[in-house]
């Protein structure tokens, strides 16, 4: 792909590095603007000079969350660009369950957890439904940011490769919405902090070329993880 050729335009989806929050396995949603931590900017450099050593960034976007703009930074250093800061990056608002682990929330809010369990046991076999959140955001309103989103990189800046640092499960709709499955749905992505999931766009035609790529951060163990509330 050339920068001359209008027809493609490339998306690096970037998940922040590590904050004290994600150690501690913690909701973290955009209402929690916690910074990175000391391994957080080791990854936040690596990712950055992945990029740089790999790829070509012509823009830089990034969520309004400082842990997103912190990542943005050092790749807007690497490549000498400036930094294009959207809500429409921002991660899902969980309302009721932020700042809490998994653990806290089957303690604080049983039904919730039982229900939400029973959803993602029976989602594809029987079409159960997502619960909702309790004071979060709805999946219409997530899926609304990722079409303003989408629309201002393949209107406005086409033909471009575009870096975009954003959130662990925004980056899962994101990439979900892209496949054509529906947000109401469980969904069966894993994003990494400080990791890369490349799309290419032919016209508006998305082609999903790298999932949730990490190898650029040495320390990554891949524990087993329960699947997470979006």
């Amino acid at each position: 792909m050339t920068n001359n050729d209008t027809m493609f335009t490339r998306l690096y989806m970037i998940r922040h590095g590590q904050t004290e929050w994600n150690k501690k396995k913690k909701i973290q949603g955009i209402l929690d603007d916690i910074p990175l931590n000391e391994n957080g900017m080791r990854q936040a450099k690596a990712v950055a000079e992945r990029l740089h050593d790999q790829y070509q960034v012509n823009v830089v976007f990034s969520s309004k969350a400082v842990r997103a703009q912190e990542t943005a930074k050092i790749i807007c250093d690497q490549f000498q660009s400036s930094m294009i800061i959207t809500e429409n990056l921002n991660e899902i608002n969980f309302g009721s369950f932020s700042g809490l682990t998994i653990d806290e929330i089957e303690t604080h809010f049983p039904e919730y957890f039982e229900s939400f369990h029973h959803f993602i046991t029976t989602n594809r076999a029987e079409g159960t439904q997502r619960p909702v959140i309790p004071n979060g955001e709805s999946i219409t309103h997530i899926s609304q940011r990722i079409k303003l989103f989408l629309a201002e990189i393949l209107i406005e800046h086409q033909g471009k490769q575009i870096a975009a640092v954003s959130h662990g499960s925004f980056i899962k709709c994101m990439l979900t919405y892209l496949s054509g499955e529906s947000l109401h749905n469980y969904l069966p992505y894993w994003i990494e902090n400080a990791s890369i999931s490349i799309i290419d766009f032919y016209g508006s035609i998305p082609m999903i070329r790298r999932l949730n790529d990490s190898n650029h951060i040495k320390d990554t163990k891949l524990d087993f993880i329960v699947p997470r509330i979006i």
